[in-house]
């Protein structure tokens, strides 16, 4: 599995199928990660640290999307009024970052999580989202941890009807990721507003204790000017 953490440089750091070696050169510093037989090599003027840590699973192979689509392995049924809570995966994305002013920069990012895309709406004006198949989970010990976060979800009927629900999209540049040293946290939350509309909201607060808040990457990019509540309309 990965361990999440703040590294000083030289380093290698060996995760059982991803490899990251960091040198010091003539006043340089090599950075190589290797995963199977493809390799990344950077050369950076000066460095001290490199930081690994979660980030949002949507930066890899390509930043195509800012919305990612979770499916559901079963359906969920709430009644009128009712709230729930559930745990599923999310696909886990790795990001190495290093310090840049008072902060920190991304300079790599990779996932051994397979990607797949879909739209989720109407197939000539649908949204095309990074797609994502979940089982339930019941631990965190479940996870295939060089794959998967733990996405905790709570749901809260507010209207005076039975809901079907088999699916989630999650706005990336809202996601607030958090991370102990093995495993990546999400929390997120689904309100009923009819049959057919749902809004989403990403948690800004871990559910759980002792973890750390990893810094957003999405934030930077050039998805700009979308709410901070995403609508299901239609197909949930």
């Amino acid at each position: 599995m990965f361990v999440f953490d703040t590294f000083n440089i030289p380093k290698t750091l060996d995760f059982g199928g991803v490899l990251i070696e960091t040198r010091e050169e003539s006043g340089s510093v090599s950075y190589c990660r290797s995963i199977d037989e493809k390799t990344v090599t950077l050369l950076l003027s000066s460095c001290k640290q490199l930081r690994v840590q979660p980030i949002e699973p949507l930066m890899t192979p390509k930043e195509l999307t800012p919305y990612l689509l979770v499916e559901f392995e079963n359906s969920v049924f709430i009644a009128p009024g009712e709230n729930m809570e559930f745990n599923l995966t999310f696909p886990l994305e790795v990001g190495v970052l290093i310090p840049k002013d008072k902060g920190w920069h991304l300079l790599d990012c990779f996932s051994l999580a397979q990607k797949k895309y879909s739209l989720y709406g109407d197939p000539s004006s649908g949204l095309l989202c990074q797609y994502w198949k979940s089982r339930w989970l019941a631990k965190p010990e479940d996870l295939d941890a060089l794959k998967e976060g733990w996405l905790h979800l709570k749901i809260h009927n507010t209207s005076n009807r039975f809901v079907e629900i088999k699916k989630i999209v999650i706005q990336a540049h809202h996601m607030k990721i958090f991370y102990n040293a093995n495993h990546a946290y999400l929390s997120t939350s689904m309100k009923v507003v009819s049959k057919n509309i749902v809004e989403v909201e990403c948690d800004p607060v871990p559910f759980l204790a002792d973890l750390n808040k990893a810094h957003e990457v999405f934030v930077d990019t050039n998805f700009l000017g979308l709410g901070q509540k995403f609508m299901m309309e239609g197909d949930l």
